[in-house]
């Protein structure tokens, strides 16, 4: 495991220095016009990021499924989401994708104009707003013909918690015909949330096909817990069979939803 240590001490040194460096690059892009620049430069620094997992830690990444999403028009990816490199991955699979941000966050001088030529969009989380904010989220990702990253779990999760799954993509979805495409992964076997190490292996990310048009909320609900949850379960059990020094982790059995 010490080999593993110094791996991940090397990657760490080595990913933050880069990220430090692509922050300066694409805050100077956001002062050039368009956006034209700026996605070019934080997908060359996903590039890197990944060559260095692969280099320093032995860390591959499989995706599969991606013939699965209609990037011919807008649709919701909805995401299991364990680890900090997930968004990377998600961009690098969409990289006209776009996401929600507290307006708070716009408000912040040069992080506020990157979101703004990157196409985030901003909502409101103030109580009594955010069933208000859908329409207008999903008629921006339908004219955008854009996908929209959703974590319906909130935040990052950690391998033994179980979070409730929220309604906002159910809402989403309803409001304007956007199919949902759904993505589970095993990443946080090898990039755990507050963990310095890296692990070694193979990360994979599995696209399911767009779920069924017409379900009612608990049938919505209980299709992504399987898709995303149960099914990111069914990941890290396979990867923990090709390799048991991987983290254990508890499977979600229950699906919980919060209601929102």
């Amino acid at each position: 495991m010490w080999k593993r240590d110094i791996r991940s001490f090397v990657f760490n040194v080595l990913f933050y220095t880069l990220t430090t460096m692509a922050a300066l690059l694409v805050a100077i892009t956001a002062f050039m016009p368009g956006a034209r620049l700026m996605r070019p430069a934080i997908l060359m620094w996903i590039d890197l990021v990944f060559w260095l997992l692969k280099v320093i830690v032995g860390l591959r990444i499989r995706i599969i499924g991606q013939e699965h999403l209609p990037l011919n028009r807008g649709f919701i990816l909805c995401a299991k989401h364990q680890s900090n490199i997930d968004p990377l991955i998600a961009f690098k699979i969409c990289p006209h994708m776009t996401a929600m941000a507290k307006k708070e966050l716009f408000a912040v001088p040069v992080l506020g104009l990157i979101l703004r030529k990157l196409g985030i969009i901003r909502i409101d989380r103030q109580a009594g707003t955010a069933h208000k904010d859908t329409a207008h989220i999903a008629v921006s990702v339908f004219k955008a013909h854009r996908p929209l990253l959703v974590y319906p779990e909130g935040t990052r999760v950690k391998l033994h918690d179980n979070r409730p799954l929220k309604k906002g993509v159910f809402h989403l979805q309803t409001d304007v015909d956007l199919p949902v495409v759904t993505m589970a992964t095993n990443s946080g076997l090898f990039w755990m949330k507050g963990s310095f190490r890296k692990n070694p292996g193979m990360l994979e990310v599995e696209i399911s096909p767009p779920m069924d048009k017409g379900l009612q909320k608990a049938e919505f609900m209980q299709d992504i817990h399987n898709r995303i949850i149960q099914r990111s379960d069914e990941l890290m059990h396979r990867a923990r069979e090709t390799d048991p020094t991987l983290p254990d982790f508890t499977p979600v059995s229950d699906m919980v939803v919060k209601n929102s």
